[in-house]
This record gives structure tokens, sequence and C-alpha cells, in this order.
């Protein structure tokens, strides 16, 4: 009755159509009268949608099957789900099946996300965005899902973490409890600074994955609890993890993801003072050329370890490639910077620049950024106790204390 009303069709018209009367058809509409397979073929071609469900069973069984194309998605069985998508999109003749419609539109746009066309999957949640108005359970937790997932593109862990918070709440037998939820929720954490929640969201995901070394996932989770266990200052359960991440990387053949976790191990070997061991380590992440942006991670640790080495001709070299490729970059022109004043630090116009210009600016950054303020801290207390400045030591000690307390101690305010 809807879609006959929508399409401006009258009773009589669909009663001709079945060569039947029209009481009949009221009859039919009210519910008072069967509806063969035959006549529900016949009414379909007469409204144009043959592939729509119309009957509560059809219903059902399309509802199933948006699960199933969920799960599709999950198990990156992408050109799967979207011929199945493209199948379903009979859905779309029902504007009164509003849940329905809505629950579609979430898993296309997960699909959309998982595939990485993250505009379209934008432009496609701000469209139905709207027409969110007391929603399911299941429809609410796939929306949160999305638009977390969104947020973490665009680089904002705090909103992402929030939504994907909420969908945790609203787990059910259709939205399920996956490793891929649990790894973005302790991914986020990281990225804010807070390793002890993102390490135990990071240790349940390894719970719900499945050991498959084909799967990029796993080899991520290892990389990311490594991160957490170093923030903590277990460097040697961290290297271990990113053994393990990098072997899995190579398994998989991603020269990208291998480059990533070499540079994170560079990264470590420096944390703990083995610059040589670190600088074999981005050499050896650079040898994976991809073109992009995560060069300037890579040649900042190279930078790192020169500056701690006292070598600062190559530190200089590796600063100047870092301008090359800054183009207006604030976190890569601070980064520099920070290696510049360094290697000046005795003069006072340095220590001052570090201390009220680079280290808050870090300071106000997520988990990488934080512990590269806290480096900063720890050199220039150094610096001050060596200059007898006790003063400006215990000040840094203080900042030192308090910075740990943001990422360590604080209570989250995400809820």
């Amino acid at each position: 009755m809807h879609v006959r009303k929508a399409k401006g069709l009258s009773q009589e018209n669909l009663a001709h159509a079945l060569k039947r009367n029209r009481p009949f058809v009221q009859r039919i509409e009210n519910g008072q009268a069967q509806c063969t397979a035959e006549m529900l073929a016949v009414i379909k071609k007469f409204l144009e949608i043959e592939n729509a469900p119309l009957l509560e069973r059809e219903l059902a069984l399309f509802r199933d099957q948006i699960w199933v194309l969920n799960d599709y998605s999950s198990a990156d069985r992408t050109s799967e789900a979207r011929a199945m998508l493209n199948e379903m999109s009979s859905i779309l003749d029902l504007p009164f099946e509003q849940d329905l419609n809505l629950l579609y539109a979430m898993v296309e746009v997960r699909l959309l996300n998982i595939e990485r066309n993250y505009i379209a999957a934008e432009e496609k949640l701000s469209k139905v965005e709207p027409l969110i108005n007391d929603p399911s359970n299941d429809v609410l937790a796939l929306y949160h899902r999305n638009k977390g997932s969104l947020y973490l593109v665009r680089g904002d862990h705090k909103n992402g973490l929030r939504h994907l918070l909420k969908t945790l709440d609203l787990v059910s037998n259709n939205v399920k409890l996956d490793a891929r939820i649990l790894y973005f929720i302790g991914y986020s954490y990281i990225c804010i600074g807070k390793p002890y929640q993102a390490m135990t969201f990071l240790e349940h995901a390894k719970k719900e994955f499945k050991e498959d070394l084909t799967h990029i996932l796993g080899s991520n989770l290892n990389a990311m609890l490594a991160m957490s266990y170093w923030f903590i200052g277990s460097y040697n359960k961290a290297e271990t993890l990113l053994e393990a991440s990098i072997a899995q990387a190579k398994i998989i053949g991603s020269d990208f993801t291998v480059r990533q976790f070499l540079s994170y191990m560079g990264d470590l070997k420096a944390k703990v003072g083995n610059y040589n061991e670190a600088l074999a380590y981005s050499d050896q992440a650079l040898a994976y050329d991809h073109g992009d942006r995560s060069i300037t991670a890579i040649l900042s640790n190279k930078a790192y370890c020169f500056v701690k080495m006292k070598e600062y001709a190559k530190c200089r070299e590796v600063i100047e490639a870092l301008k090359a490729l800054a183009e207006g970059d604030e976190h890569t022109i601070m980064t520099y910077e920070a290696f510049e004043h360094i290697m000046t630090l005795n003069s006072s116009d340095s220590s001052a620049y570090i201390e009220d210009v680079i280290i808050p600016y870090f300071r106000a950054g997520g988990g990488g950024k934080k512990m590269f303020a806290l480096d900063l801290c720890k050199e220039l207390e150094t610096h001050y106790k060596n200059k007898k400045s006790k003063i400006k030591a215990l000040s840094m000690a203080a900042t030192i204390r308090e910075i740990y307390e943001e990422m360590f101690l604080l209570e989250d305010d995400l809820v």
C-alpha cells in the first residue's frame, strides 16, 4: 500500500493488473486476504520492485542478509560484500522501512570505510544522519562505529574513541564484539597517550582475533601492544612484540607496514640508547620507499640519534632533508627545530625556546608526541643540573611528573 501510494497508483490499477476487483485488493492490503506467490510476483512487477521484500518473512530474511553482508565486510571479503550490497539495493524502493533502510546505509558506509573510500563514506553518512530518529540499537551501534572510524581517519582520536566506546556499549547478537573494534579502541588510547587503557583493549583484541598470519590485523595488534609496553617502560617486551609484527608484515607482503614497523623498532632502539642499531633500523625502513610522508618520522629518528651521539654535522644534514619535506607541516617543523635548539642548548635562547614553545606543543599531542616531550624535558633537566640551575632543574622535574600523571594517573574523561 505504501509503495502504491508513493507511486500515485490506485487500487483499481492494481486490481486490473491482478485481474481481480478492487475490494479484493483492499482486503489484501488490510491483511484480510491471502496473497499467493504468483500474486505477489505480479504485485511487485506492477510496482516495479521485483526484488524488494514486502512480506514479514521477506523482511526478516532481508535483515538476516544485511548481517551476512556485515560479516563479509568484517572478514575483508569486500568484493563479495559489494556484490551483495548491490543485490540488496531494492530495499531503497521501500522508504517506509526506515530501520531497514538505515541498517542498509550503515553497512554500506562500513564497507566504504573498509574499502578506504572515506570521502564517499563521509558523504553517505552525512546524507542519512538527519534521518536517524529513534533508531534501533543495531543501527545506533553501526552509526557510532562508522562515525568513530571516520574521526580516526581525520586524526581526531578523542572523538573517534568516544564513538567507538559507545559502539561497545551497544554490542548485541548482530553487532558482535570483534577484534577490529577492540583494536581501534586500543589504537585510539595509544594515540591520546593512555597506554594502560590501550593495553587492556589490545590484549582483549588478541584473544578475539584468530591467529592468522596472513591478516594484517594480527601484525598491527602486536605493533600497538609494543607501543603500549614501550610507553610504560617495558622495552624488552616491546621489542619482542615488534619483532613479531615485522615478521608477520613480511609474510603478508605489505611493504608499507614492514617499513612502518621497522621505523618503530628504530625509535625503540634510540629510546634505550642503542643509537647505532636505531640508525640501522631506520635505514632498513627507508629501503622500503613508498614516497609517503612517513619518511619524516624515520628521518626524525635519525636526527635524534645523531644529536644524542653529538654528531652534529650529520644531524644538520638530516635536518636539511626534513626542511625540504616539511611544506608547512607544523609537526615536522617543530621536530627539526627541537633538534636545532638541542645542538645549541648552551644558548639561553635555545633552552627557553624548547621550554616555552616546543615542549608545550608536543605535550599537547598524543602518545608519541608526549613521549618526545618527556625526552625533551629530561634533556633540559640534565642541562640545567649541569649548569647548576637548581630551580630550573626542579621545574623540569615537576613538568616530567605532570606528563606522567597525564598518561598514567589522571581519570579518563572520555565517558
